[in-house]
């Protein structure tokens, strides 16, 4: 029970924002934990948590099962993603000594596994998520993978975020991802791009900022990887080349482009591929000191 009781105040510590303002309730005969107008961060929660614990081969066994979880935003202002609501989640710890192993932690968004060092005050967890959002500050189709780790008060979070066909400060877009390392509330962006709906590329590159969710990138830059114009798309990985390509049709495509050549000059080209068979391709390019004809194995097209 010390036990049990250790692991409501850790999962209340969790997060530096957290604080007990109302009350959490523990009812031992019907193993029940309610948490009424509970603060944590900018949430109120409610919920009714039943629990039950054993002993078996030395280690104890503590299972969560709630239901109905409500989030309350304690003020509703551009910065809030709204009222949350949690059908059920479960969880089940299993404790060998000092060593806290989440088996899992699961609702219809999210599970998690991993473990709790009680001597070290260390944890480590990996996180999976996956669900539809749908706010004022962010809309799409969310899948996510993060990994968790480092000392209880002070971890480190490393991690993807990637949102599928939604909107961002009223930019459409069919794909949006983050790769970032930090600790909340600040994270680093890392391999980050957007891909809007007319097929433009940017990739992002800056900080993460998590305590204004109205402008989690507020000093990112976007940086064009692929621009569209007009049915020409305007290429520009380096920036030592530059080009516009433009898709006829499955099988044929144009490119005009210019870059630097090893004595710092210039040197411009067209170019015309006709896709023979998937990797065969026919290739024509027109440079100002000469023509190229001749066939490519390529991959893409």
């Amino acid at each position: 029970m010390r036990f049990f009781l250790f692991l409501i105040l850790l999962l209340t510590s969790l997060a530096p924002a957290a604080s007990a303002y109302n009350f959490i309730e523990i009812d031992l005969v019907k193993r029940k934990v309610i948490l009424d107008e509970f603060h944590f961060g900018n949430y109120n929660i409610n919920a009714d948590v039943g629990f039950d614990f054993k002993q078996e081969d030395g280690s104890l066994i503590v299972n969560l099962e709630g239901k109905n979880i409500e989030l309350l935003p304690k003020e509703t202002d551009e910065t809030s993603i709204g009222k949350r609501q949690i059908p059920y989640f479960s969880v089940k710890l299993v404790k060998k000594d000092n060593l806290v192993f989440v088996n899992y932690l699961r609702s219809p968004q999210l599970l998690a596994r991993g473990k709790i060092d009680l001597d070290k005050n260390e944890l480590l967890l990996d996180v999976d998520c996956n669900w539809r959002e749908q706010s004022s500050l962010i809309e799409g189709d969310i899948e996510g993978k993060l990994k968790i780790w480092g000392r209880i008060d002070d971890f480190l979070v490393n991690g993807s975020l990637n949102i599928k066909n939604g909107k961002y400060q009223d930019i459409d877009f069919s794909r949006l991802f983050f790769h970032f390392l930090g600790k909340p509330p600040l994270f680093n962006l890392s391999d980050s791009e957007i891909v809007l709906l007319d097929g433009s590329v940017y990739k992002i590159e800056g900080v993460m900022n998590l305590r204004d969710l109205s402008n989690i990138l507020p000093k990112a830059e976007f940086i064009s990887k692929k621009v569209n114009l007009g049915g020409w798309e305007l290429l520009s990985e380096e920036k030592s080349s530059v080009g516009l390509k433009r898709n006829v049709n499955d099988n044929f495509d144009i490119l005009l482009d210019t870059y630097n050549k090893a004595d710092d000059s210039m040197n411009t080209g067209a170019e015309v591929r006709y896709k023979l068979l998937d990797d065969q391709f026919l290739r024509l390019r027109m440079e100002e000191d000469r023509t190229i004809v001749g066939f490519e194995r390529r991959k893409e097209f």
